[in-house]
């Protein structure tokens, strides 16, 4: 379900599309410049980056600053709910990791949507998630997006999510 440069949306509910990126020419380890960042200054600017791996979160915080986002990290899903409810009315996306050892990704959204039922979550991971993303008993994801991440998908996944 992967195409080049395309945007794969399902809809699971009103206010959570299913998004899948993908952008095969621009690896994230490019080093070439961003073009300009033009997003809309009235979205939230910060965003709540939890992954377990500490070169994801390096690699991911570059990108994200370089896009003109402030950057929080938490390194698993306890983590993760400890930065949320501090920084709760400041994050307007959470990347959140599908695999992650004491708390996996679908738990941690579970508990950070008691604390905000409509924060904007994006899922990574590795693996190919298409099959487990798409069984009803899961709960509405915001948007997922491929790892390893590459600048302009990443970009637009969380420009998507922002303004729906």
């Amino acid at each position: 379900m992967q195409e080049s440069g395309a945007l794969k949306q399902k809809t699971a509910c009103v206010r959570c599309p299913k998004v899948k990126m993908s952008d095969p020419t621009l690896m994230a380890s490019q080093t070439a410049p961003p073009p300009p960042f033009s997003a809309d200054t009235s979205l939230p600017r910060s965003i709540l980056l939890v992954d377990d791996e500490a070169i994801i979160r390096d690699m991911a915080s570059d990108l994200f600053q370089r896009m003109g986002y402030t950057v929080y990290t938490a390194s698993d899903g306890f983590a993760a709910l400890e930065r949320f409810r501090e920084l709760q009315d400041e994050v307007g996306v959470v990347l959140l990791d599908f695999s992650m050892p004491r708390m996996g990704g679908l738990e941690c959204l579970k508990r950070l949507r008691e604390i905000k039922p409509d924060i904007r979550v994006l899922f990574s991971s590795g693996y190919d998630l298409a099959y487990e993303l798409q069984h009803e008993q899961l709960p509405c994801i915001c948007g997922f997006i491929q790892k390893p991440y590459r600048f302009h998908a990443l970009e637009q996944a969380i420009q998507t999510l922002l303004e729906n």
